[in-house]
């Protein structure tokens, strides 16, 4: 794990006896105080708490933990996937076994002429074609537009438009327009034009199925038209009765998943999470949003901003979790790097809600890990009987923090305070390495994970 010299020493002990009730969360990822979530226990409170029974969520969903985001099983086969999100035309949904979760790869807010016949599948020249009859009968456009500089413009979303300079370098029928997602009209031809028809094709069986939502990065200011001379302005207000900035586009976005929950429970979203201008507003805008994704939940970038999006990240996962709502979260690692994988699979585990997946790929790679690499860590440890715990360290505060987390025979460590740290292992009780070796310390790398053990491991990890 390299050179541990400059370390920090910390004396905690781990948890060894668990609260008797739950605590309901509520997210607060301001970074503005010491601990600023309920639920992330101080080290006073863990070392002090009563003992008692933890009783241990049990999980709805299908009992395999295992996920893949676009990624094929290695050494392992679909049967054993308990979770896959695919394009929505994948004959990959087939191979599951029943139960689990089939995830068809959709998008609801900004749309692209290319999607009648890739990737969303979403039927773009029909809705295009509704408008048209909905406009004719005096009725507001579904396609948002924006005036600047005197004219009506189309509003963009920006990543569609693989801007170099300010100017779309990419084809038009790639450039996505930005609809009135709110609007009853567009909701419904959404409901029953693009899922029931086209993605379900009006299966009557549609337990399993669940829609994937991709750009789940709900910022106004990604949004934007181009100029006379083909260059891209973002953050031009949009035409009434359009949102006219960023709180009034967020509240429509929250009144389409609010929407959709009343009038379709039965379909099931699950966003590919992204970035809010405000972090606070997470439990509001996901408030109805039974699922999500990530991306990497395992990015090691030593600087300070980064550090800064990994504790927003792991905040809103681990407070979704909470809720016992549903997420698959892949992590890329290195092949043939145990420590890689090690606190990929720790980071899981700091946030793991009981109706997770995990989704380790390997980097560079549609190769999924195999699980036989990762499963004896998760084994040993059993099931949370804990909320998350962070402990800030040294002078430099927020996000520079020492993550935890309680479980049945152990306790999980991830190190992103900035320096190697010392953990003294205190308590009248035996602790032990993922080789069963007997220990009374750990030492703990920057932007690393590891684990202890409080019984002896029944699988030895080296």
């Amino acid at each position: 794990m390299g050179c541990f010299r400059n370390t920090t020493s910390i004396s905690r002990a781990i948890a060894g006896s668990p609260t008797g009730r739950c605590v309901q969360p509520v997210l607060n990822i301001a970074c503005l105080v010491a601990v600023s979530l309920p639920w992330a226990t101080t080290a006073t409170q863990s070392q002090n708490r009563p003992s008692g029974t933890v009783q241990v969520t049990t999980r709805t969903v299908t009992q395999s933990e295992i996920g893949l985001i676009f990624a094929y099983p290695t050494g392992f086969s679909w049967r054993d996937v308990g979770a896959y999100v695919g394009v929505v035309s994948s004959d990959n949904f087939a191979k599951m076994s029943a139960g689990a979760l089939r995830i068809q790869h959709g998008r609801f807010q900004h749309f692209e002429p290319a999607d009648d016949n890739a990737f969303a599948l979403f039927p773009y020249s029909r809705l295009k074609r509704y408008d048209a009859d909905e406009i004719a009968a005096g009725r507001q456009p579904l396609f948002v537009t924006a005036t600047y500089q005197g004219k009506k413009r189309p509003v963009y979303f920006s990543w569609s438009l693989g801007l170099r300079g300010n100017v779309p370098s990419t084809s038009r029928e790639q450039w996505m327009q930005a609809v009135d997602v709110s609007s009853d009209r567009f909701i419904d031809f959404w409901i029953n034009q693009y899922v029931r028809t086209v993605v379900w094709q009006n299966r009557l069986d549609i337990s399993d199925r669940w829609i994937g939502i991709d750009n789940c990065a709900f910022l106004w200011e990604l949004y934007g038209v181009l100029d006379d001379h083909g260059h891209f302005v973002s953050s031009v207000p949009w035409d009434a009765p359009y949102p006219q900035d960023s709180d009034q586009y967020l509240e429509s976005i929250k009144q389409f998943f609010h929407k959709l929950k009343q009038v379709a429970p039965e379909i099931k979203v699950m966003c590919n999470m992204g970035s809010l201008k405000d972090g606070n507003q997470f439990p509001s805008v996901y408030a109805d949003v039974p699922g999500l994704m990530a991306e990497n939940i395992s990015e090691a970038d030593p600087r300070g901003l980064a550090r800064l999006g990994q504790y927003r990240l792991l905040n809103s996962i681990s407070w979704f979790g909470s809720q016992n709502r549903v997420a698959v979260l892949r992590a890329i690692v290195q092949p043939d790097n145990t420590e890689d994988l090690r606190t990929a699979h720790m980071i899981y585990l700091l946030i793991k809600g009981p109706n997770f997946f995990f989704a380790p790929q390997f980097k560079d790679s549609t190769s999924a890990v195999p699980p036989d690499q990762y499963v004896d860590m998760r084994s040993d440890l059993g099931e949370p009987i804990a909320p998350m715990r962070i402990e800030r360290e040294g002078t430099k505060g927020c996000p520079y923090d020492m993550y935890s987390r309680s479980y049945q025979r152990g306790t999980v460590y991830v190190n992103w305070t900035g320096t190697t740290q010392e953990i003294a292992l205190l308590g009248n009780r035996h602790y032990f390495d993922s080789s069963g070796k007997r220990i009374t310390h750990i030492t703990v790398a920057d932007l690393t994970g590891t684990y202890v053990l409080t019984e002896a491991p029944k699988h030895s990890i080296h």
